[in-house]
């Protein structure tokens, strides 16, 4: 190593014997130190000023000094593929991730450029979640109510369908006093209803005897829903039920049928 002279002013001079380490010694250059020198009237740097003029020295050192305490320690990133200028952004150095403000390399946290741990894989999806059971469809229906057999017994009778007498046969079921007493398959053949009428047979010593309320269910789109409307009985026969016990009644069935 060393210097070159202005042009015009002769060939490259060898530095001083204490600052020549093209030889590999290990002069103070390479253990640390401090020189001085007057760049303009000494611009190849022959004569060390650092011992005559030790003033300056200090000055020059409380300077350094002051820019060491500003400085910021530089973060160095891992090359992240996805910056890469020549394949995504037409040869540009540009930020490619999040904000635009630079972090990295301009004294920001590891952690902002270097994740310590790769993201997690995605959770495999779940199981499908349960289908919503279809909320009771509308249904057709009449309670007829309660007849005394020719031959002896009782029978509930009614039809119960889907909308405009269509569907399937359906499930019945027969409440006294909000207790069922008697289920069958709504397929009786009616003038109006066609194959979905019913005729339950009911133990008339139940029906006969006391005060009761009778009423009729019929299960389509896995819901029962009621047919007809609740009607009274008192020593078998039919009377007015009184209204604050049918409301009571009716609240009663709903919540225990479709709650």
């Amino acid at each position: 190593m060393g210097w070159m002279p202005l042009p015009g002013q002769g060939p490259a001079i060898a530095p001083p014997a204490a600052e020549n380490i093209s030889n590999g010694s290990t002069t103070a250059l390479l253990s640390g130190g401090i020189w001085l020198f007057d760049v303009i009237n000494d611009p190849l740097e022959h004569n060390d000023l650092f011992q005559t003029m030790p003033d300056v020295v200090a000055r020059l050192e409380g300077a350094l000094a002051v820019y060491t305490s500003r400085g910021v320690v530089q973060k160095l990133c891992q090359v992240d593929p996805a910056s890469s200028p020549s394949r995504y952004f037409n040869g540009t150095w540009t930020p490619w991730r999040g904000s635009r403000t630079p972090t990295c390399n301009a004294g920001g946290d590891d952690d902002v450029c270097i994740p310590p741990h790769p993201p997690a894989p995605p959770a495999p999806p779940g199981p499908p979640a349960p289908p919503t059971p279809p909320r009771p469809g509308p249904g057709d229906g009449s309670f007829d109510g309660i007849k005394i057999n020719a031959g002896g017994g009782c029978t509930a009778s009614g039809w119960c369908s889907g909308p405009s007498f269509s569907g399937p046969p359906l499930q019945v079921q027969f409440l006294l006093d909000g207790v069922v007493v008697a289920n069958n398959t709504a397929n009786v053949p009616r003038p109006i209803a066609g194959a979905h009428g019913f005729e339950l047979p009911v133990g008339c010593d139940k029906v006969l005897e006391g005060t009761h309320r009778v009423d009729a269910n019929c299960y389509r789109d896995f819901a029962w829903f009621p047919v007809g409307k609740v009607l009274c009985y008192k020593d078998g026969k039919k009377v007015p039920c009184g209204g604050a016990e049918v409301a009571r009644y009716e609240h009663e069935r709903f919540f225990s049928e479709y709650a």
